[in-house]
C-alpha cells in the first residue's frame, strides 16, 4: 500500500507532467517542424511571388544579406520579388538544421537555385545560409537571412 504522503507527491508530479505536456502541445508555433516549414515556406513564397505571405512573415526590421555583402530591407526584398528581379525556376531547400533559444530560432541550410540567366555561371548554383526567426505575439517571423557561402563566381 502506498503511503498518503507518497501518493500526494506522485499525484502532484503527474499533474505537473500533464500540464507541461499540454502547454507544449498547444504551442506548436515553436516546434522545430513549424520553424522549418516556415523556412521552406518563405523560399516557396519567393518562387511563387507571394508578396502577401512575405509581408506577413518577414519582420519589419528584416534584413537580407547576399553573398556579395549587399543587403535588402523587407520592402526592398518584396519589391525585388514583385518585379521579378529576384526570380528563379526552382529554390530547393536542403540540409536544414534549427537551434532553439526560447523565442529565437537559428536555421542553417542550403538552397539549390535554378534560374534563367544569360550568364551560365548564374543559372544553377547553391547558397548556404543562416536565418534568424523569433516568435512574437504568438507568431513566427523571420528577422534575418545571411548567405554565408555560395557557388556563384
Amino acid at each position: 500500500m502506498i503511503q498518503p504522503q507518497v501518493a500526494r507527491y506522485m499525484t502532484a508530479m503527474l499533474l505537473i507532467a500533464l500540464i507541461t505536456g499540454l502547454v507544449h502541445a498547444q504551442d506548436a508555433g515553436t516546434s522545430t517542424t513549424a520553424v522549418l516549414e516556415l523556412d521552406r515556406g518563405i523560399d516557396h513564397a519567393i518562387l511563387e511571388k507571394d508578396v502577401a505571405f512575405l509581408a506577413q512573415k518577414l519582420a519589419s526590421s528584416f534584413r537580407f544579406t547576399h553573398g556579395d555583402g549587399k543587403f535588402q530591407s523587407k520592402s526592398e526584398l518584396i519589391d525585388a520579388v514583385r518585379s521579378g528581379r529576384m526570380n528563379a525556376k526552382t529554390r530547393e531547400v536542403t540540409d536544414q538544421d534549427v537551434e532553439m533559444h526560447g523565442d529565437v530560432f537559428i536555421v542553417t541550410g542550403q538552397i539549390h537555385v535554378v534560374r534563367d540567366n544569360p550568364d551560365p555561371a548564374r543559372r544553377d548554383y547553391r547558397i548556404w545560409y543562416v536565418r534568424v526567426y523569433r516568435k512574437r505575439d504568438g507568431q513566427l517571423e523571420q528577422l534575418s537571412h545571411r548567405t554565408v557561402k555560395s557557388t556563384l563566381p
